[in-house]
């Protein structure tokens, strides 16, 4: 076999274990039609993973009236699966994951984490003792919060841990045997929202509203980060000539107008009461008026997302998500002042899931062998 007919064998291999991934349960036929290629190339890439234990035979689909009944393929047991790490001020949080999406093990483990190396040391322990009891595992994704420079492995800022450019290949520093990939942790929600949903969508813009808010822009199951890794950073969008100061210090911010700690202020001036953070047990159509103002800020960011990134699909994972005073008044501000052409052709979704920062990191490492990142 000559190395570029290894190379494309290999592509396609990663392809099909995708779209097995993707299907849960699939057959040889639809895999060519869903592949493009011929039908022998499927069958030796086939026989290949059913011989190294990756896919298995199952069962048959109802006997059409023509023809021979459908063999279906499904992942094996003993296929691929990846460790997630979420990072958190004072623990560690770990899962593990089989490449068909189901949740192995879950733990979490007290640690100092804004003490860098005991955060890394805790991390890299959870990591081997996960890949000693589970094996297969293709490698680790580990969720930070802050601005992550993912191809160096370097944490520029996480002032909620206190890093500032820190170096963080735990492969190279640890001598770990899998690839490890870090990256900041909205966008590793983003990567969940693919999978929970089930879009198929070409590109995609992930808004999350809790604290703070942060966005991720994917174009085919990949993360674009720019040039200085903070792409989607719509939290400092100005949404408000008369709002209050943000951190960064510009006025009338996204963050300071939309986030859960801008509500529970908002609540606060009205019944003298703060909610506990994070927003997990409050009504927001009782106080329609303070979600309607929220969601027509929220309008007004979409509108710049829409103009200079358009994408296919906009998911927003919110805390108001249920409030229809929120949803009606954030799709009339769209509707009324973005561009006729993207007002309509970009799907808005208010997402009903709520996104897990730790299975995306699981589920990065999938992704990135699947584009051949490793």
């Amino acid at each position: 076999m000559s190395k570029g007919t290894g190379i494309l064998r290999e592509v396609n291999k990663r392809k099909l274990l995708s779209l097995v991934r993707q299907l849960k349960r699939t057959s040889r036929k639809d895999l060519v039609a869903h592949m493009g290629v011929s039908k022998n190339t499927v069958s030796l890439i086939v026989e290949d993973l059913i011989g190294t234990g990756m896919i298995e035979e199952v069962g048959v689909r109802t006997r059409s009236a023509k023809g021979r009944p459908k063999i279906m393929l499904q992942l094996a047991e003993q296929a691929y699966k990846s460790v997630g790490v979420l990072v958190n001020e004072d623990n560690i949080q770990v899962t593990v994951m089989h490449y068909n999406g189901n949740i192995l093990e879950e733990r979490k483990k007290d640690c100092s984490c804004k003490d860098i190396s005991k955060a890394k040391e805790a991390i890299v322990s959870e990591i081997k003792d996960m890949q000693a009891r589970h094996g297969q595992i293709l490698g680790a994704g580990i969720a930070i919060p802050g601005i992550v420079n993912s191809d160096q492995a370097i944490v520029y800022e996480s002032s909620r841990l206190g890093w500032f450019n820190e170096p963080f290949d735990l492969k190279k520093e640890f001598d770990l045997d899998l690839p490890i990939f870090i990256q900041n942790r909205v966008r590793m929600n983003a990567l969940q929202s693919l999978e929970q949903t089930g879009t198929m969508a070409d590109s995609i813009f992930f808004l999350q509203v809790s604290e703070g808010v942060g966005g991720a822009f994917v174009k085919q199951h990949q993360l674009l980060s720019g040039g200085s890794w903070t792409a989607g950073e719509v939290g400092h969008i100005p949404v408000s000539e008369h709002g209050p100061q943000c951190p960064c210090g510009q006025t009338g911010c996204l963050e300071v107008m939309i986030s859960e700690l801008a509500f529970s202020k908002r609540l606060e001036q009205i019944n003298e009461k703060r909610l506990d953070l994070p927003l997990t047990s409050f009504i927001p159509d009782q106080v329609a008026d303070i979600a309607a103002d929220f969601g027509n800020n929220l309008g007004k960011a979409l509108i710049y997302i829409m103009h200079l990134m358009n994408p296919d699909q906009i998911i927003i994972d919110s805390p108001y998500n249920k409030s229809k005073a929120f949803t009606d008044a954030c799709l009339e501000k769209v509707q009324s002042d973005a561009l006729r052409i993207p007002a309509a052709m970009t799907e808005i979704t208010f997402s009903e899931h709520k996104y897990d920062q730790v299975t995306g990191a699981a589920l990065a490492v999938f992704f990135d062998f699947e584009h051949g990142k490793f």
